[in-house]
């Protein structure tokens, strides 16, 4: 667990002042119990100084745990 937030909090402050949005989401699969969404991403933001931004596609797949909270259990990321 440890390793994983470090490599969260790292990838989190890489790009400072980032502005990220999601467009053009599609629910591929949304059931009482599962949810899973496709959508294009852009991000934008300061990388060493310099501004930076760019776009790709994402899959997040949700499920509702015994709380009846949904969780993000799984989220790929991929470039345009």
């Amino acid at each position: 667990m440890n390793e994983i937030q470090t490599y969260f909090e790292h990838a989190w402050n890489t790009i400072k002042e980032e502005i990220y949005s999601a467009e053009d989401i599609s629910w591929i699969v949304r059931t009482d119990e599962a949810a899973t969404c496709i959508y294009t991403y852009r991000y934008e933001g300061y990388y060493e100084g310099r501004f930076v931004k760019g776009s790709g596609r994402a899959t997040n797949v949700f499920v509702k745990n015994s709380d009846h909270e949904w969780k993000l259990i799984h989220e790929h990321l991929s470039n345009v």
